[in-house]
Parts: C-alpha cells; structure tokens; sequence
C-alpha cells in the first residue's frame, strides 16, 4: 500500500518549536552578556576613572508614541578635552545634572561605561527570562515525545496486539497547519462485554483509504498502555 498516511508527533513538533523559539532569546541573550561584559572588565581594567555630570537625556518616540531614553555625560579627559558620550544605559532615577563615576578609554573618550554598570547584567536576565522557560517546555514536550516512541516500540516487541473498529475520524480543532487540521481516530473493541476506546495521534490523509478495523499494540495487563498502528496503514512518520 502506498504511504497514505502522514503521521504527526505533536509532542516532538510542539517541543521543536518551543526549543527553537526559546533558543532565538537565549543566545543573542548569552552573547549581547559576553560583549557586554568583556568591555566593561576591559575598561575597568584599562580605562581611567573619572567622574561625570548627566548633560541631557534624550528621549525618542518611536512610531506607537512609546518613549526610549538615552542618557549623555560630559567629562573631562585627561588631555584636558571636555568630551560628550552617550551612556550604555538609563534608569528613571537619572536626572540631568546628576554626577556619576565612569570609566573611559584614554585612546578613545567616547568609549564609556558607569563604574557601578550591571547593565549588561539586567539584558541577559531579560533575554533569558523570555527564552528559558520556553527552551524548558521545548525539553519536556520532545522527552514526551521519546518516551512516547519508546513505548511504541517495546509495544510492538513485547505486547500484543488487538484489530479494533474504526469508529469516529474527526478534525483536531486545536491545531492548525499549513495543511489545516490533522486527523485523530478514535476506536473501539469489545471484550468479554467491556468496551476499551483507543485514540490514534494527529495525522493527515486521504480518507477514502482508511479501513473499517486497525491494529492496536496493547499491554494485556494493562489497556490503557497501547499504540494505534498507523504505520500498519504504509504510515511515514513526520518530522
């Protein structure tokens, strides 16, 4: 049989996402960090201490009338040249007119940083604070997903398995792709009176090819613990 069906790991597509997503904050996070970092320590290490007076802040009004605000120092250098720079950040608390101790490079002025500047301090938490938690969830979602094929495959060495009826092939209206929404089968099989229901993962197909029973792996001890066979329909699994 041809490869009818497209089998969707939505826990493996999810934590891909979330994976990818929180990466996208952390390493610009972890990098903006280094950079930041590395030029205070060599500032502070090779610049020269001084202190300077807020000369004015600046405030810019982007297109949605949010304000940002970029504060600039005047100091004298050691040549005796008053020299205006800009500042690497601004807190509500700065006023102009305001002193505060910087260091400067003797080779360049305009190359500044504050002497008490965790700055560079406050982006990483920002970037990470987006990043992580999603990188996190990403993590969970794609072990879910492993254990999820793991127990597929110890099912299809060690279980059994059962033909159950096809009762019910409908939309998955919480997810939504660029081929619109996957499918979920729902199935059903009678024993000894009881009935156990099973449900298939999302996946796309022709639906005039599907049949009226299907293989489910199970665990005899213990229904609950199975796996419907789509691959069983010439099924390839998506990435």
């Amino acid at each position: 049989m041809k490869k009818s069906i497209y089998i969707m790991d939505i826990h493996r597509f999810i934590g891909l996402f979330f994976s990818c997503f929180g990466l996208f904050w952390i390493l610009p996070g972890l990098l903006v960090f280094s950079s930041q970092r590395n030029s205070y320590n060599r500032l502070s290490t090779e610049g020269i201490k001084t202190t300077a007076v807020i000369s004015y802040i600046e405030v810019i009004y982007d297109d949605d009338d949010s304000a940002s605000h970029d504060a600039y120092v005047t100091f004298t250098a050691g040549n005796g040249e008053d020299i205006t720079a800009k500042l690497n950040y601004y807190r509500s608390s700065m006023h102009e007119g305001d002193h505060i101790e910087i260091y400067y490079d003797p080779s360049n002025p305009v190359k500044i940083v504050a002497v008490k500047d965790n700055s560079y301090f406050f982006l990483f938490v920002l970037f990470c604070g987006i990043g992580l938690p999603f990188f996190i969830a990403g993590i969970i979602f794609l072990r879910k997903s492993f254990m999820q094929k793991r127990k597929k495959e110890m099912l299809m060495s060690y279980g059994d398995y059962i033909m159950a009826d096809i009762a019910e092939i409908y939309k998955n209206p919480q997810i939504n792709l660029l081929r619109g929404h996957p499918s979920i089968m729902r199935l059903e099989y009678y024993e000894n009176g009881i009935k156990h229901q099973f449900k298939s993962q999302n996946f796309f197909t022709d639906l005039s090819e599907i049949p009226q029973k299907l293989r489910v792996w199970i665990d005899r001890n213990n229904f609950s613990n199975y796996h419907v066979d789509l691959e069983s329909l010439g099924g390839e699994n998506g990435r």
